[in-house]
């Protein structure tokens, strides 16, 4: 029997009947492919996770980060950036004749 597993949470918080805030998530694991939808206000995002990198993540270990937070940083791109330089990087110890 192949697996399934179907979960959903929304969060609305409201004042004076209006919303101020709506959050959502739903994923779907068909045993395969993971599909996870947020709803972050107004901001959508939707991401697929072979089975085979959902694996990796969860043999990790454990660790403080929670596992949205490991497959967030697992997908999300990171700017490297680099430190400029001083313009003056003499060597102090070096005596100039």
């Amino acid at each position: 029997m192949p697996s399934y597993l179907y979960a959903y949470n929304e969060t609305k918080k409201m004042v004076n009947g209006n919303i101020v805030e709506n959050k959502a998530v739903k994923s779907e694991y068909d045993g395969k492919t993971l599909h996870v939808d947020k709803i972050d206000n107004e901001k959508f995002t939707h991401n697929v996770i072979q089975d085979k990198d959902l694996h990796k993540l969860l043999k990790k270990g454990t660790s403080k980060w929670g596992l949205l937070e490991k497959l967030s940083k697992e997908y999300t791109k990171k700017k490297r950036t680099r430190r400029k330089q001083p313009k003056n990087t003499r060597h102090k110890h070096r005596k100039h004749v």
